[in-house]
């Protein structure tokens, strides 16, 4: 009898384990989200830095997604509007799509007025919606994508949405 009731009291705590289910794999729980909120003026935080710490320590185990505040938001325009040429006007985190920034910008070859990052000495294009790279460890920094010495006359400035995942 004892082998019984040992057996059952068992085959009960495996159920409870597996949630009903013997057969089951285990249950994974969904990845942990956190997410901050940081505003990029578009002069930069000091008319000689253009790049604003967002604080975020970037780390190689996590995703970080960096996106306009409003991306996931059905219905509802960029939550930015800002401006590195006054002539051409305001754009969003995306910049001047198609107008490629020359070699004495922040980063060549991405679009003029974009959004972008720069962890350590890594600098990258991020625009309205983009992941961090995953090759990078350290704080990320924000910029627009515009020339040193040519932050003083932009305005705007960008509001963003960095969420991580652990797992």
């Amino acid at each position: 009898m004892k082998s019984k009731s040992t057996a059952a009291i068992l085959l009960l705590l495996a159920a409870i384990v597996t949630q009903g289910d013997l057969g089951a794999a285990p249950v994974r729980r969904p990845p942990v989200r956190d997410v901050s909120y940081v505003t990029v003026p578009c002069t930069g935080p000091t008319a000689d830095d253009p790049w604003t710490n967002t604080k975020i320590w970037v780390r190689k185990d996590r995703q970080f997604i960096v996106q306009d505040k409003n991306a996931e938001v059905v219905g509802q325009p960029p939550a930015t509007h800002w401006s590195v040429d006054a002539p051409a006007g305001t754009t969003d985190l995306d910049g001047f799509k198609g107008r490629k920034a020359g070699a004495n910008f922040l980063l060549p070859g991405a679009d003029v007025g974009c959004l972008i990052g720069k962890v350590d000495k890594e600098i990258f294009a991020l625009g309205n919606k983009a992941t961090v790279p995953g090759n990078v460890e350290g704080y990320l920094f924000l910029a627009a994508n515009d020339y040193p010495g040519a932050f003083h006359d932009n305005t705007g400035a960008g509001d963003v949405m960095v969420a991580s995942e652990r797992p």
